[in-house]
Parts: structure tokens; C-alpha cells; sequence
């Protein structure tokens, strides 16, 4: 006997819901059976005695995702990890990539959903996976036929048929014979741009026009025309272009029509015709088409080409110059940097790079090496390349301008004198009996001390002029003449007389 028990939870029961779903049953023997939750996937999700334990439906092999999907547990289920298109627990729904914008398809295109996918369907015209593709007809099929020349247009193309073909795609040889030119006397044949009359018997012409035998009076000779009847007995010359008169013997002159070939041309006279000599840079009968020089591609180094009458021009890029732009411009070449900078060529111009001592644009400017106020000591600082000098005031040396100058360091006072100096000069202290700058005049004689411009001959001279201007008492005094060099030279020693 099976009793339903539905007051309270029994023994430790965790998961097990004590109703309708989670039934706790026993029996008179007290054998009892606990029924646990079912999982959405119709497998009880929970296991054990008192279904406390997870039921692993993946680990057990109890779920339905598709072969080579992978299967991962939830707390009371499972779920699928699907494949792009694909949803729900077991992958089974269809993910509307059209409806949720994750399609890739372009403006041109429609796109529609697909079992794991979507597809675009292109507007006409336009072709690939995204419909991002312009279709070229005349790339892709080449329609034009027989010489034509094909343009493309969107979805539709365009031919440009040669002469004697028309249609859609220049197929249709043009009927020549569609206006019966033959007349009554003849059957047209249509060729390629032209046509052929074959002529019943006893008529002639180019459409069978004209009766045969007819043109035999010696006085109508047609020179460069076809005899044609007029009426009955009469006859006329029909001349071939470029001529004219009775007999078809004048030739046309058709550059009297100065407009004949244009504003590009020179008319020449021919026989029977005529020709355009065209001016530099147009071609074609009339001189009407103009070349383009710039078809050949004259300009390099990425130039645009610019195309003139008979002529053109290139348009370099940045860096090049030249009359088809084959030449890298050397700003250097023209421009120089000062305090022995570097120029360095850059497409737009150029760039000076300066050594450590200078700045500036041109490496002009020197840096300020004289910022210490102190530096130079008893003078003041003049900045250089890479460093300074110091120029000292008066009565200072030295690298900083610190040193005292002794001016009496290399002045040799004469006859025992003795030097003492002073912040702008010095002075010898002469001995009894002397004198002079240096002490060089003594008593028994004078000292002459000469620069070495100051010569010899000059001295003498004045002491010869002395002597004859006196003319008078003789003694005889000794002169020291000397030139100091270094070392000092005694150059002579002469007696000169003085008057007394």
C-alpha cells in the first residue's frame, strides 16, 4: 500500500519539492521511495536519497546538444554552446541575423535569413558575398561585337559601334539596301559599310542607272564621271566628288571653304579632293581630334600630368622638380647652415642640424656659455663656439682674468736701476748719477737705446749735422749708438765731437 504524505519536509530533503512533485512514498514494510524535481530536459535534475546532489547531465550524456557542440552544466540544467546562427539550450532555433542587424550585407543588397545564416541578395548590378562588388559588363562579358567600343554604366552598359554595325551590341550589320538604292534596274547586295548593285541587262552605274551604249557621242566624254541619260537623245556627265563642269573635268577646290578643317588645320588642294594639314597636337581628317601628351605618361616620381595644347605640364610631388619631375630638389645646395651645422634635405624644404655649441632654425645662435657672473674675474666673458674667452681689464691675465700682471716682470732697469710698478704702469728708481726712462744716461756718456725701425743711418746723420752746424771748439765725447734686438746688439761705438 502506497500512502501520499503532504505535511512537512522529511529528513534533510533539499531539492525535492513535498507535493504533487516531490512525493515521499513508503509502504507497509516502511520502504520508501523519494521522487526528485524533473529537469527541463525531462531528466531529473537533482539525484541522491534526498536529492541534495546536482544531476550532471553533460558528465552523464543526458542532454541533447548537437554532435561536436559542447555541453555545459547549470545548477538545475544545461546548456548548449551553439554555433553562429544557432540558439537555444539544445541549438535548436534559428538566429534572424536580418531581424537583429548582424548581417554584413551592403545598401546594395537585400538580406534574408537561412537556416544557421543569411544570405544577400544584390540589386542589380552589383555582385560578392556583400554585394559590395560593381559589376563591369563590359570586363566581364565583352558584348561589344565587331569593332564596337564598350562603356560601362551601372547595371547596363553602353556600345559604341563601328561604322556599318548598330544594335545593342553592334551584331547588326547595317542595311545599305533598306532604300532600295538600286531602283528598278539593279538587285542590292549589303556589305560591311557600303553596298552593291548588280544590274539587269543593258544598265550600268553604281545603282544601275544608267542604260548601256547610250554615251557614245565623241563630244561627251565624261573625264572624271559617269555618262548618265537625261532624257531620250540626251545625255550629261555625272561627276565624281571633287569634280565639276560638262565633262567632269574641273577639279573643286574645296579649301575655298576656309572653315573646312577647322581652327586646327590647313586646307591643301588635291585632285579631286582635298587635305588637312593639322597643326601641332590635333589629328583626324578634319584636324578636329586634339592629341593628349600626356597618354604616354611623361611625368615620374608620382607627377600629375596636365595636358595643353600641344604641349603639357607635370605637376611634381613634394620633393622633385624638373621639366618631367626626374630631379629631387637639393634645397641644401642653396641654403647653408651657420656654426658648421648640418643641412639635411626634407621633401618640403630642408633642416638645419646643429652641433652642441649653436641653436636655431640656421644654427645661428651660439648657447650662452657665459652665464656665470663670476667666471671671468677682473674682466668680462665673450661667448664662442663651444665654450668662452675671457677679456681682462688692464693689469689682469690669466684664463679667468684672476692673475695681477707684474709689469716689471720682464723690464731690465740699466746702471743698477730697480723697477716698481702699479695697476697701470711702471717706473725704474734710478742710482745716484743716472737717468733716463730705464736709467741708461750716465755721466760719462749718453745711452742710446734705438727700435729697430729707427736705424743707424738716421743717428748718425744727426750727430754729422750737429757737427757742421756748430763749426766751432772740438772735444771729444763718446756715443754709445745701440740697436736692441733680442738680445741686445751693440752695433757700434764712435767718437763723435760735441762743442764744449
Amino acid at each position: 500500500m502506497v500512502k501520499e504524505l503532504n505535511t512537512q519536509k522529511p529528513w534533510g530533503l533539499e531539492h525535492g519539492i513535498y507535493s504533487a512533485r516531490g512525493r515521499l512514498a513508503y509502504t507497509e514494510e516502511r520502504c520508501f521511495e523519494l521522487i526528485c524535481p524533473e529537469s527541463t530536459t525531462s531528466f531529473p535534475a537533482y539525484t541522491g536519497d534526498f536529492c541534495e546532489k546536482n544531476l550532471d547531465e553533460c558528465a552523464h550524456g543526458v542532454h541533447n546538444c548537437p554532435a561536436g557542440r559542447e555541453c555545459r552544466d547549470t545548477n538545475t540544467s544545461y546548456y548548449c554552446v551553439c554555433a553562429d546562427g544557432r540558439t537555444g539550450i539544445n541549438c535548436t532555433e534559428d538566429v534572424d541575423e536580418c531581424e537583429e542587424g548582424t548581417y554584413e550585407c551592403s545598401i546594395h543588397s537585400i538580406c534574408k535569413n537561412t537556416n544557421g545564416s543569411y544570405k544577400c541578395d544584390c540589386h542589380s548590378g552589383f555582385t560578392g558575398k556583400h554585394c559590395t562588388e560593381f559589376i563591369d559588363y563590359c570586363v566581364i562579358y565583352t558584348p561589344c561585337q565587331n569593332g564596337g567600343k564598350c562603356h560601362p554604366l551601372q547595371n547596363d552598359y553602353h556600345c559604341e559601334c563601328a561604322a556599318g554595325y548598330e544594335g545593342k551590341n553592334c551584331t547588326t550589320n547595317i542595311d545599305k539596301c533598306r532604300n532600295n538604292p538600286c531602283g528598278a534596274h539593279g538587285t542590292c547586295e549589303n556589305g560591311i559599310n557600303k553596298y552593291t548593285c548588280k544590274c539587269e541587262q543593258g544598265y550600268t552605274g553604281w545603282n544601275c542607272d544608267i542604260e548601256k551604249n547610250k554615251c557614245t557621242n565623241e563630244n561627251l566624254h565624261c573625264v572624271h564621271g559617269m555618262c548618265t541619260r537625261v532624257k531620250e537623245a540626251e545625255y550629261k556627265c555625272d561627276c565624281y566628288t571633287g569634280y565639276t563642269g560638262r565633262l567632269c573635268d574641273e577639279d573643286i577646290n574645296e579649301c575655298s571653304d576656309t572653315s573646312i578643317c577647322g581652327w586646327n588645320g590647313h586646307c591643301r588642294n588635291v585632285n579631286g579632293s582635298f587635305k588637312c594639314e593639322c597643326e601641332s597636337g590635333f589629328f583626324g581628317d578634319r584636324c578636329e581630334e586634339e592629341t593628349d601628351e600626356c597618354e604616354s605618361n611623361p611625368c615620374s616620381k608620382g607627377g600629375y600630368c596636365l595636358d595643353g595644347r600641344d604641349a603639357y605640364l607635370c605637376i611634381c610631388f613634394l620633393g622633385y622638380e624638373g621639366i618631367h619631375c626626374e630631379h629631387k630638389i637639393d634645397h641644401c645646395k642653396s641654403h647653408e647652415c651657420e656654426n658648421e651645422g648640418t643641412c639635411v634635405n626634407l621633401p618640403y624644404g630642408y633642416a638645419c642640424k646643429c652641433p652642441e655649441y649653436a641653436t636655431g632654425e640656421f644654427c645661428e645662435d651660439l648657447k650662452d656659455n657665459c652665464k656665470d657672473e663670476n667666471q671671468c674675474g677682473q674682466g668680462y666673458c665673450r661667448n664662442k663656439k663651444g665654450g668662452y674667452e675671457c677679456i681682462c681689464d688692464e693689469g689682469y691675465t690669466g684664463k679667468s682674468c684672476k692673475t695681477k700682471i707684474d709689469r716689471c716682470a720682464d723690464i731690465e732697469c740699466r746702471n743698477g736701476g730697480s723697477c716698481t710698478s702699479n695697476d697701470e704702469a711702471y717706473s725704474c728708481n734710478c742710482p745716484k748719477g743716472t737717468d733716463g726712462f730705464y736709467c741708461e744716461i750716465s755721466d760719462n756718456g749718453i745711452v742710446v737705446q734705438i727700435e729697430w725701425k729707427i736705424l743707424l743711418f738716421a743717428s748718425l746723420f744727426l750727430a754729422w749735422q750737429q757737427l757742421v752746424s756748430q763749426g766751432q771748439g772740438r772735444q771729444d765725447h763718446p756715443v754709445l749708438v745701440s740697436v736692441r734686438l733680442n738680445p741686445q746688439i751693440l752695433i757700434s761705438q764712435l767718437r763723435v765731437p760735441f762743442p764744449g
